[in-house]
C-alpha cells in the first residue's frame, strides 16, 4: 500500500535509528485502530533499514499462539535472518531451559529472572557488530512470558543499539497494564499514534483511477463511508476499477467493500465482532440499553466495543456508515444464530410493553405525534400518519427525497445550498421520526409511501449503473432491501 500522512511516523523512527547508532537503544510502540496502518507503517520502516545494511529481527503475535510459552520470543531467536548456527544454539538453549525447570508458567521468579538475562546476553551479542532492529506486531497478542521478556529488554535499552518497534491495536478506555503502564513512564520509550486517512488522502489514492474532474466528489464520497480507514479506502478503490466503464466518478459499494467491513469487524475482537453482529440485528443505538440485553453484554464492553468500531470506520452516528456494511455482516452470520437474535429483539421489545423505540417521537416525547382515534382498536393508526407517527417538516421532506435517492450529505448540502452539518442534522431528526435505521430504510420508506415526496420536490435520480453508489433506483436495489431487517 502507499503510504501517506506518515511522513512525522518516517521522521521519529529515522531519527530514533541515527540515535541506536550511536549506542543509545529505544522503543517505540505504534498503536491505532483495527486496519488504521500499523502493519504497513512497520514493514515499510523494516524494508527500508534492512535496505542500509541494518539486521532485523521480526515477530508477529497472534491470538492463536498467546498461550504458547515463548511464542513470540522464539520467533525473533529463530529468525531465518540469522545464521543457522545462531538458530541452532537458541534451540537447544530453549530445550535446556525448559528440561530443567519444566514450562514457563512453572518457573520461579529467580528461574524467570535468570531466563530473562540470559536471552538479554544472547541479543547483546547479536548487536555486538552493529544497531538492531526488532519488531513485533500485535504485540498485545504475546504470550505471557514473552511480554515479560520484551519488557526486560526495553528497560535495557538505553545502553544497547538496539531499536524496537512494537503494534499494538488502540482499545479505546483500555489501558493494558504492561505495554500502556509500564512502558510510557521510561523516556526512551515513544507512543506513535495513527490516526484516519483524510479527503486529500483518498483523492490522492484515487489519481490514476478516477478522472481528474471527478477525483474531489470520489474522495467525498469515499472518505464518508471509510471514515479514513486505509483498508476500507484501498477495497473502494478496488470496487471502482471493477465498475462499470460508465461509473465516472461516483462511488461504488461492492464485494470489496464488504470483505473489507468483515475483515476490519473479525480483526476486532471477539467482543467486537459479538456487538458489530448485534447491531446489524437492531440497526441502531437509538434505544438505551436495548443491544447490551439483546446480546447480554454489560454497557461498559458494549461501549468500549462500539467505540473501536467507529474508530475503525466502520460504524457512525450510532449505526453502519453504509447499508452494505450492515448486510455484510448480517450475512456473514450463521442463519440459526441470526434467527436467534431477531426472535430475542422482538421478546425484548414486547417486553417493553410493545412501544415504539426508545428514542423516537413515539416513544413518548411526543413532539408532532400522530396518534389513533380513542374508539380505534389496537394497533390502529391515523391513517394520514407517516411511518413511525412524527410528521417530517418541508424542509426535512427535501433532505430525506434527496438522501433516498442515494445522494451524499455533501451533494445534498450543494443541492439545497445548505451546510453538511445542517444535512446531518436532518437526518437526525429524520430517522428518530420515521424509526429508520438509517439510509436503506429511508429508501425502503420513500419506495412505500410516495406521499412522503413533496410535489416538485422529488429529485432526478444519480446516473449510474451495476454497483456504482449511489444508483438509479437506489430503493429498489437488493442493498437497501436485503439483511436490513431488524
Amino acid at each position: 500500500m502507499k503510504m501517506l500522512e506518515r511522513d512525522d511516523e518516517f521522521a521519529l523512527l529515522r531519527g530514533l535509528l541515527a540515535e541506536c547508532r550511536k549506542g543509545l537503544g529505544s522503543a517505540t510502540t505504534i498503536t491505532g485502530a483495527v486496519a488504521s496502518g500499523k502493519t504497513e507503517l512497520l514493514h515499510a520502516f523494516s524494508a527500508e533499514v534492512a535496505g542500509g545494511g541494518v539486521p532485523v529481527l521480526s515477530a508477529l503475535a497472534s491470538s492463536a499462539e498467546r498461550t504458547l510459552p515463548l511464542g513470540v520470543v522464539g520467533q525473533l531467536f529463530n529468525h531465518a535472518s540469522l545464521p543457522k548456527s545462531r538458530r541452532d544454539h537458541m534451540a537447544r538453549l530453549f530445550t535446556a531451559m525448559q528440561r530443567g525447570s519444566g514450562p514457563p508458567d512453572q518457573w520461579t521468579v529467580n528461574e524467570r529472572a535468570r531466563v530473562m538475562n540470559v536471552l538479554w546476553s544472547e541479543l547483546l551479542l547479536l548487536a555486538e557488530r552493529g544497531p538492531m532492529l526488532i519488531t513485533v506486531d500485535d504485540v498485545h497478542y504475546a504470550d505471557a512470558f514473552s511480554m515479560r521478556c520484551l519488557l526486560y529488554f526495553i528497560h535495557r535499552l538505553r545502553d544497547a543499539p538496539v531499536l524496537m518497534l512494537l503494534t499494538k491495536r488502540e482499545r479505546p478506555q483500555r489501558v493494558h497494564p504492561l505495554i500502556d503502564a509500564d512502558l510510557l513512564r521510561l523516556r526512551h520509550c515513544h507512543l506513535v499514534k495513527l490516526g484516519p486517512l483524510g479527503v486529500p488522502s483518498v483523492a490522492a489514492l484515487a489519481a490514476g483511477h478516477v478522472p481528474a474532474d471527478e477525483i474531489d466528489r470520489f474522495a467525498g464520497d469515499c472518505h464518508e463511508v471509510s471514515g479514513g480507514n486505509p483498508l476500507l479506502i484501498h477495497a473502494l478503490l478496488d470496487d471502482r476499477r471493477a465498475a462499470p466503464a460508465g461509473a465516472a466518478g461516483h462511488l461504488v459499494v461492492g464485494q470489496a467493500y464488504r470483505h473489507a467491513v468483515l475483515a476490519t469487524v473479525h480483526r476486532g475482537g471477539r467482543t467486537e465482532l459479538r456487538v458489530a453482529r448485534g447491531l446489524a440485528v437492531l440497526g441502531d443505538l437509538r434505544a438505551p440499553g436495548l443491544l447490551e440485553e439483546l446480546l447480554r453484554v454489560d454497557t461498559m464492553a458494549v461501549e468500549q466495543a462500539v467505540a473501536g468500531l467507529v474508530a475503525a470506520g466502520v460504524l457512525a452516528h450510532g449505526g453502519f456508515r453504509h447499508p452494505a456494511g450492515r448486510s455484510a455482516v448480517l450475512g456473514d452470520m450463521d442463519l440459526s444464530h441470526r434467527a436467534e437474535l431477531r426472535s430475542r429483539l422482538a421478546r425484548l421489545r414486547r417486553g417493553r410493553g410493545g412501544k415504539a423505540r426508545a428514542g423516537s417521537p413515539a416513544a413518548g416525547h411526543g413532539r408532532g405525534r400522530h396518534t389513533a382515534p380513542r374508539n380505534a382498536g389496537p394497533g390502529a393508526t391515523d391513517p394520514g400518519a407517516e411511518p413511525g407517527g412524527a410528521e417530517l417538516s418541508g424542509a426535512e421532506r427535501r433532505v430525506a427525497a434527496l438522501a433516498a435517492e442515494g445522494l451524499m450529505n455533501r451533494e445534498i448540502a450543494e443541492r439545497l445550498a445548505i451546510t453538511v452539518s445542517t444535512v446531518e442534522q436532518h437526518l437526525t431528526k429524520i430517522y428518530r421520526k420515521l424509526e429508520i435505521d438509517g439510509r436503506a430504510g429511508l429508501a425502503k420508506a420513500f419506495a412505500a409511501h410516495s406521499d412522503l415526496v413533496p410535489g416538485g420536490d422529488r429529485p432526478e435520480p444519480v446516473v449510474g449503473s451495476g454497483p456504482v453508489w449511489p444508483p438509479a433506483g437506489w430503493a429498489q436495489t437488493g442493498l437497501a432491501s436485503s439483511h436490513t431487517g431488524g
